[in-house]
């Protein structure tokens, strides 16, 4: 039996990435033997009998890991140890989404941790980076429009150059990420369902037509464009909106329905008694919904916004919307649905099929074997890597790192010196100034110098923005 490390949230930690990692365990438990680094808030008594769990903080350094090692990462603050630990160890991320920015963002700052944030936009936007901090400096705009701006900047640079082996749940965020990746290899794996064992019907379910948001409240849902759209249809017919999960704002209007968390077999029964489902969200962040896919798994007719993964669903098991005309399509859209039976009946059909695909538990079982197949490589030592760049990486002791000019650089003065790797038996460095390296002399303007052995020694006064060893 392969043995396996995965570090990840489990319930009761309110981020789909618990439960996720729950069906993960249970598919592959003939397979594999798995040890679960679990984060704070999380119940390791709800993991199957005869899986080893052990407290994330707990474990500082990866002797006693097993050498395949998983780390589960979202855009919630139950990700941020996980993230840490992916730094520290090494192996191989399953990105749930291709935005970190609001889980860094706040958790950095909230532990007053502002030069590792600075670092982080630093590692992702090299020069550029004083100014993206600029424009993150918004404390004025609203919280749906910081969101939004928040999402422009994913963050996730740092994670993908931390990993060896770099996993997703869909073919958008698989693209995303290999504009990152380099030569390290993405792959796209499926987005199980647990198997819907009880499902119980809710009371006081509104009559009429019945339109549903399924899953936990953020800002991207455009929980405003949807309560406009049904207010909006409410002149023409009796509907009413159900807004199934936690975190929806309170004061709404009287024929909007708050769940707030349900148990399982209520939330089944919940979607169930939808006639369409709603799912406008955007900007998007990469995420395969496991909400939506509860709600085509049900039979239940949607609607959805052209954007992410959502684009990967077949055409026929959903009215999808364009985002520069969402707002104003969308209550026509709802309407034209309302007038045609046969049409959701048709939809609800086809996504039925794509959810059951897409969730099986069977294909994660397969995918997740498949994954072990990957071969793990050793974590590089700090500063002994092929390459550095000021742009990227922070400066080694004595350089000072440079943001103004047309490049990021690291400068110096009097003495300092870079370490090499052992392997390495000649480097390149980009460097400029009146000083000298291991003995030559610096040109006035960038060059190429090429020099024997692996260490570096600067004397006098200059700069460099590269450093490359053979």
């Amino acid at each position: 039996m392969i043995e396996a490390f995965l570090a990840t949230p489990i319930p009761p930690c309110r981020t789909g990435l618990a439960t996720y990692a729950l069906r993960v365990i249970r598919a592959t438990a003939e397979h594999v033997s798995w040890t679960v680094g679990y984060t704070e808030g999380s119940d390791p008594s709800r993991l199957p009998e005869g899986v080893r769990a052990v407290p994330l903080g707990a474990v500082t350094n990866g002797s006693d890991l097993p050498e395949r090692r998983f780390f589960q990462l979202g855009n919630s603050p139950h990700c941020f140890e996980v993230l840490r630990k992916l730094y520290g160890l090494g192996g191989a991320s399953v990105f749930h989404e291709t935005v970190l920015h609001h889980m860094l963002r706040h958790c950095l700052l909230q532990k007053n941790q502002v030069e590792e944030y600075r670092r982080e936009v630093r590692f992702a936007y090299g020069p550029a980076a004083e100014k993206v901090l600029e424009t993150l400096d918004r404390a004025d705009l609203p919280p749906e429009e910081y969101d939004r701006l928040l999402k422009s900047y994913p963050l996730i640079a740092r994670a993908v150059n931390s990993s060896d082996l770099v996993v997703c749940l869909n073919e958008y965020a698989r693209h995303t990420l290999l504009g990152l990746a380099g030569s390290t290899r993405v792959v796209r794996i499926a987005h199980p369902l647990s198997p819907v064992e009880e499902v119980v019907s809710p009371e006081n379910v509104p009559e009429g037509f019945l339109l549903g948001m399924v899953g936990r409240y953020h800002h991207g849902r455009n929980l405003g464009m949807v309560l406009r759209a049904v207010g909006q249809l409410r002149r023409k017919m009796d509907a009413s909106l159900a807004l199934i999960g936690s975190g929806y704002p309170e004061n709404l209007p009287s024929w909007v329905v708050r769940t707030g968390e349900v148990d399982e077999p209520r939330y089944q029964g919940w979607i169930r008694s939808l006639d369409v489902g709603i799912d406008v969200r955007f900007p998007t962040c990469g995420e395969t919904s496991g909400s939506l896919l509860e709600v085509m798994r049900a039979g239940v007719p949607v609607v959805v916004s052209a954007t992410g993964s959502f684009l990967e669903i077949p055409s026929s098991a959903v009215v999808r919307l364009p985002v520069e005309t969402m707002a104003g399509a969308l209550p026509g859209a709802l309407e034209a649905l309302y007038a045609d039976r046969d049409r959701r009946e048709r939809m609800a059909l086809e996504g039925k099929r794509y959810a059951e695909d897409v969730g099986s538990m069977e294909r994660a079982e397969s995918e997740w074997r498949s994954l072990m197949e990957w071969k793990p490589s050793e974590p590089p030592e700090p500063f002994h890597q092929p390459s550095l760049a000021a742009a990227w990486h922070d400066p080694p002791p004595g350089f000072e790192r440079e943001t103004k000019g047309s490049s990021v650089r690291w400068s110096f003065s009097g003495r300092a010196s870079i370490p090499g790797p052992d392997w390495a038996s000649r480097v390149w460095v980009t460097a400029r100034g009146p000083g000298s390296v291991n003995g030559t002399l610096l040109e006035e303007t960038d060059s190429i110098i090429e020099l024997q052995g692996a260490d570096l020694l600067f004397k006098g006064r200059g700069s460099l923005t590269a450093v490359h060893w053979r």
